[in-house]
């Protein structure tokens, strides 16, 4: 090859590199050549879809010929896109998308519901009542009234497993015993519950919950009576518990045997988050004080609350919020991080509950008819969100919202009663957020991370417990 060839097809090349490189960049970047309603050939900009599901999901979008997930599409002009996402024997995802320029519009935490799911009942449990999550495991707390299984038991959902913690009779109580003021460790392990015995409540521990349950009576340790001073249990460990009675704070140490003497006195509220006191006094129940255990340092901080008191604290997961309710049932919340710990109002009334998920990035604000979502940290997925940021996701006819908490296999999906009617509420709020009803005339309704499933324990109005699960597909 001669050299004339050589420099003649490097050129060629180079000329081919200069025209391709920004051709390739602006394709990239979401142009395309189009032409306009004179036929003139115009550079536009467009966006994409992208839908990423582990299992396949059928996907149609506007009147174009259904296909399988995962999908991806670019080089979509701006537009308003109607999207469907179907599986045989479950309800629908819909949504409609605005395509913008330079945009991939991102569909990654979609879980489809079951149309007709079929509810089982739980065998050899045939009368619960008041049943209760227990934190970190697969099982539930519940209470029978028969005569022959009166008592307190624990029912693991994996091994389908039965334990007795209490027998009503053997405490001297009657068959239909309610235990009341339960209260779990993180592990799950050690529960904590008062009940009335002969017109007086005492309190008991249960160690070993799911190995060798050990039932321990700390009534006797208890500084006054508490039929004159209520109990009011503030934290619970393995070994050791805080409580409040007559307005003043004591700790039960060495494993359930002894008493501390006063630490704080003259409380109108507490709440205690690894070894920090959050309380308010009953002369002043506008001053929050914080109050470390260990060093005995305490700061104070004037609340937003004026005509009322103080009802609940709640702290993030990860002591990076804090948030006041008060008894108007209005709230705000502040961030731990900062000096100021400037408390910002919460945009809605009537607040039932609050609730954080896992990741202490977002708060369930339930009121009787409304649930919303605050944004607690900055998150970047399908909808960019900051902290401050405040979505409503759904409204009722009515005051008619009766439970409502995040959903543990798939927080992006908010679980509640209305009506006696189970439902599910998407926090995806670009356009109208998805709604679907699973259950109906359903008293209480727990809902646990099992393996890779979704599993629902009912309660029913006849008292029987049911459950039903189906497989979580995620991106």
């Amino acid at each position: 090859m001669n050299r004339l060839y050589q420099n003649t097809l490097a050129l060629i090349l180079t000329i081919i590199f200069v025209i391709s490189v920004p051709i390739i960049a602006l394709y990239a970047m979401g142009y395309r050549l189009t032409r306009d309603i004179d036929d003139t050939p115009t550079l536009t900009t467009t966006g994409g879809i992208r839908v990423n599901t582990r299992s396949p999901y059928t996907i149609q979008l506007n009147d174009e010929s259904p296909v399988k997930t995962p999908f991806l599409k670019v080089g979509i002009p701006p537009q308003e896109l109607n999207i469907t996402l179907s599986l045989t024997g479950y309800q629908s995802w819909t949504k409609k998308l605005s395509i913008e320029p330079y945009l991939v519009q991102l569909i990654n935490e979609v879980t489809l519901f079951p149309e007709n799911p079929q509810l089982t009942d739980i065998p050899n449990i045939v009368d619960a009542h008041n049943i209760i999550p227990i934190p970190n495991t697969s099982s539930i707390l519940y209470t029978s009234y028969t005569p022959q299984n009166t008592g307190l038991w624990l029912y693991n959902i994996q091994t389908q497993s039965n334990i007795r913690l209490t027998n009503s009779l053997d405490l001297k109580g009657s068959i239909n015993q309610d235990y009341l003021d339960i209260t779990f460790d993180n592990t799950g392990e050690t529960l904590l519950f008062k009940t009335s015995i002969q017109n007086s409540f005492e309190y008991f521990v249960i160690t070993q919950v799911s190995t060798r349950p050990t039932l321990i009576n700390m009534s006797k340790l208890l500084p006054y009576s508490s039929n004159t001073n209520p109990v009011e249990i503030i934290s619970l460990d393995s070994s050791t518990m805080y409580f409040t009675q007559g307005g003043h704070l004591f700790q039960i140490l060495d494993t359930f045997s002894s008493i501390s003497p006063i630490i704080i006195s003259d409380i109108d509220y507490i709440l205690i988050n690894q070894d920090i006191a959050y309380y308010t006094k009953q002369q002043n129940p506008i001053e929050l004080i914080t109050y470390n255990l260990i060093d005995q340092q305490q700061s104070t901080q004037t609340l937003p609350i004026k005509d009322s008191s103080l009802q609940e604290i709640i702290i993030t997961p990860n002591q990076s919020h804090i948030f006041v309710l008060d008894t108007t049932k209005s709230a705000w919340f502040a961030s731990l991080s900062t000096q100021s710990r400037e408390f910002i109002p919460i945009k809605q009334s009537e607040i039932a509950s609050i609730e954080i998920d896992t990741s202490s990035k977002k708060a369930l604000i339930h009121s009787p008819n409304t649930l919303s979502l605050l944004y607690l940290d900055t998150v970047e997925t399908y909808q960019n969100k900051k902290e401050g940021d405040f979505d409503k996701l759904y409204t009722a006819s009515g005051n008619n919202i009766q439970q409502a908490q995040i959903w543990q296999p798939n927080p992006e999906y908010m679980l509640f009663i209305e009506n006696n009617n189970v439902k599910v509420v998407e926090a995806d709020t670009r356009s109208t957020p998805n709604v679907y009803t699973i259950f109906d005339t359903v008293n209480n309704i727990i809902s646990i991370p099992l393996r890779n499933q979704a599993e629902f324990i009912v309660l029913s109005q006849t008292n029987t417990l049911q459950r039903f699960n189906f497989p979580i597909r995620t991106s």
